[in-house]
């Protein structure tokens, strides 16, 4: 089995194809476990996301790596807004 992809792997751009799960339920972890991101590395995620994991995806990462954070709520709102795209 494939070590799991981490955010450092997915920003250094260090990771194959095969490393992206298949799965529903890794696919799910691999979100929630990208939710660590700051804010300088969000777009990139959320493209990696929306690319590679797909739309459902990449709406649970906005809502996990916004919660409740006023700030971060405008932020993905902006980044909504211009198509997610960098």
């Amino acid at each position: 089995m494939n070590p799991p992809l981490s955010l450092e792997d997915l920003l250094e751009g260090t990771y194959r194809p095969e490393d992206i799960p298949q799965n529903s339920d890794a696919r799910l972890a691999l979100t929630y476990n990208l939710r660590s991101a700051n804010d300088r590395q969000v777009q990139k995620v959320r493209d990696f996301i929306g690319q590679n994991l797909g739309p459902e995806y990449q709406e649970t990462f906005d809502s996990v790596w916004a919660g409740k954070d006023e700030e971060r709520a405008l932020l993905m709102g902006a980044l909504r807004a211009k198509g997610g795209r960098s």
